[in-house]
């Protein structure tokens, strides 16, 4: 099975106590080099804000997401 861009998946229930528990994730690219996705609902608790380029945009609540890895 090939998971294209654009694709949203939905956690099953083997996936408790994990980051994927109860998400709803759209693939966003799926290539060689890996997948990358947002979970899209469940808000990160980091906004755009706090990189200092965006301090003085609108204020935009970021998403748990990308590859994953809660650093970047």
């Amino acid at each position: 099975m090939s998971i294209q861009s654009g694709t949203v998946i939905q956690s099953s229930s083997l996936l408790k106590e994990s980051i994927f528990e109860n998400t709803i994730i759209v693939i966003v690219s799926n290539d060689d080099t890996g997948a990358v996705g947002f979970i899209i609902n469940q808000q990160s608790d980091k906004s755009l804000n706090d990189l200092e380029e965006f301090q003085a945009s609108k204020f935009f609540r970021l998403h748990k997401g990308g590859p994953v890895d809660e650093e970047h």
